[in-house]
C-alpha cells in the first residue's frame, strides 16, 4: 500500500512524491516493534537525535538536524502541543504509543509551511480515528525491571457516527541511577483518550 502523508504539505500526498524529507511510523510498526513511548520510536528516525535525563519517565527531548529541542513543533491531531516561539520544549516522556495510529516526522525548516515555530522541523502525532464497525482489543506485556503495560481500544461506528476509546497503563520499577544508596527511581503512567464525530447531514 502506497504511504500518503500530510504534514509535508498541508494536504495529503503520497511519501514518494514529497520533496520533503519525511519519515512516518505507523501504529503497526509500534506494535510489532513493541515501543511503549513515542520517545522510543523516535530513536530510529534519521537526523533525529534523541536524549532523556535520567530513567523512564525523566524528561525527554527530541534535536532536529542539531538544532535545539525548542525549535521543533509538535502537533497532536493537527493541534500546537508546545511554542518554540516561547522558548517551550515537548517533554516526549509521558506519551505512551498506544492509541497512536502515526507519526510524522518532517526534517529541515518548514517554516513557510507552518510558521516561524517550525525552524527545525514537525512532529506530526495522530490518534487513531473512529471506523466503521464495532471490535475492541485488549494486550498486555511485561520485561526486566518489573517493567509491565496494559493497553486496549474500544471502537464503534458507522457511515454517521464513531467513537474510540482507548487507554494504557504503563509502571516500571526503575533502577538506581545513583552512585549511593539503593532507592530505585521509578515510573508509573496512566493514559485514556478518546475520539469521535457525528455527521448531521449528508
Amino acid at each position: 500500500a502506497e504511504t500518503v502523508v500530510v504534514t509535508a504539505s498541508r494536504v495529503p500526498v503520497k511519501a514518494d512524491q514529497s520533496g520533503s524529507a519525511i519519515t512516518v511510523i505507523d501504529g503497526d510498526t509500534l506494535e510489532a516493534e513493541q515501543i511503549p513511548t513515542v520517545f522510543d520510536a523516535l530513536r530510529e528516525v534519521p537526523g533525529v537525535a534523541v536524549s532523556r535525563s535520567g530513567t523512564l519517565g525523566s524528561f525527554s527531548e527530541i534535536r532536529i538536524r542539531g538544532a535545539e529541542a525548542n525549535h521543533a513543533l509538535v502537533l497532536i491531531d493537527g493541534v500546537e502541543a508546545n511554542d518554540p516561539g516561547g522558548q517551550d520544549e515537548f517533554n516526549f516522556a509521558h506519551l505512551l504509543s498506544a492509541g497512536i495510529e502515526r507519526v510524522e516526522i518532517l526534517r529541515g525548516p518548514q517554516s513557510a509551511l507552518w510558521g516561524a515555530d517550525a525552524l527545525a522541523g514537525v512532529v506530526n502525532i495522530i490518534t487513531v480515528a473512529p471506523r466503521d464497525g464495532l471490535y475492541a482489543k485488549v494486550s498486555a506485556e511485561g520485561g526486566s525491571f518489573g517493567t509491565r503495560q496494559v493497553s486496549g481500544v474500544f471502537n464503534a461506528g458507522t457511515e454517521s457516527y464513531g467513537a474510540v476509546i482507548d487507554g494504557a497503563y504503563l509502571k516500571s520499577d526503575g533502577i538506581n541511577i545513583s552512585h549511593t544508596g539503593n532507592e530505585k527511581d521509578g515510573y508509573e503512567n496512566t493514559s485514556l483518550d478518546g475520539r469521535g464525530f457525528i455527521k448531521l447531514s449528508p
